[in-house]
C-alpha cells in the first residue's frame, strides 16, 4: 500500500486477497505443495462463517459443511450443507429427480420450464463478455488501424446477439460487464456501417474522409 487506489475495496472481495488464519496456514503447511500441485491448506479451509468445513471427497466431488454453533452472528438454519459437483448437462434432471435441492447457472432454455413446475428461478445479470481479438501476426494488412476499423464497422453486433445468444444478452461496450467498477459508458463504439467499412480500406480512407484514419498519419 504505497499509494491510494480505488481498486483496493474490490480487490479484497476476491478469494485471492482473502484474509487467512496464520495458525491454519502454519498447521496445514500452506507454502508446501502436494503431489497434485496444491497446498494441503486448500483441503482444510478455515473461516469465520456460520458453517464449518467437514470433508472434501475429491473422488466423489463432494464437499460437506455443518452448522457451527459457536458462530458469533445469526445461527445457520440448515444443519448440513452438501455441495456436489454435477455436470451442466444433467443438473436440471438431478433437480427433477430430487437428487439435489438447487443449482447455479440455470440454462436460459430451462428457466421457463422450471418456473412453470413451481421451482424458484432467480435470474441474474450475466457476468461474462465475449469478444473477438484480431491477431496481426502473419497478415501485414491487419497492422493498419484503418483495416481493423473497417472490420469493426462491418460486424453487425446486434444481429449476432439477437440470433446467437440467449435472451438478455446485449452488445458489449467495454471488456467487462457494466456491473463491475470501472465500466465506462463514454467509450467510443463502432456502429454497424457497411458503407463506411468499405471506404476504410487504405489508401482510399485518406481521400474519402470516413474518419477511420483520423488518429493516424500516412507513412
Amino acid at each position: 500500500m504505497t499509494r491510494p487506489s480505488s481498486r483496493f475495496p474490490a480487490a479484497f472481495a476476491l478469494p485471492s486477497f482473502a484474509i487467512s488464519s496464520p495458525a491454519a496456514l502454519r498447521k496445514y503447511a500452506a507454502d508446501k505443495l502436494t503431489g497434485e500441485g496444491y497446498p494441503a491448506y486448500g483441503s482444510n479451509p478455515v473461516g469465520t462463517g456460520p458453517y464449518r468445513f467437514v470433508s472434501w471427497d475429491r473422488k466423489a466431488r463432494l464437499v460437506k459443511l455443518e452448522a457451527y454453533e459457536g458462530y458469533h452472528g445469526a445461527k445457520a438454519k440448515v444443519k448440513e450443507l452438501h455441495f456436489q459437483v454435477v455436470e451442466a448437462a444433467v443438473r436440471k434432471q438431478a433437480l427433477l429427480d430430487g437428487k439435489i435441492d438447487g443449482y447455479d447457472l440455470v440454462a436460459p432454455a430451462d428457466q421457463q420450464e422450471l418456473a412453470g413446475l413451481g421451482y424458484h428461478v432467480l435470474p441474474r445479470p450475466a457476468f461474462n463478455t465475449l469478444y473477438l481479438g484480431i491477431n496481426q501476426s502473419g497478415n501485414p494488412a491487419l497492422a493498419k488501424p484503418e483495416v481493423r476499423q473497417a472490420i469493426a464497422y462491418a460486424v453487425n453486433r446486434q444481429r449476432l446477439v439477437s440470433e446467437a445468444f440467449p435472451a438478455g444478452a446485449k452488445p458489449a461496450l467495454n471488456f467487462h460487464p457494466d456491473t463491475l467498477p470501472g465500466w465506462n459508458p463514454d467509450v467510443a463504439a463502432y456502429a454497424y456501417d457497411p458503407a463506411k467499412a468499405r471506404s476504410c480500406s487504405p489508401p482510399r480512407a485518406w481521400r474519402a474522409g470516413c474518419g477511420c484514419g483520423s488518429t493516424t498519419r500516412r507513412g
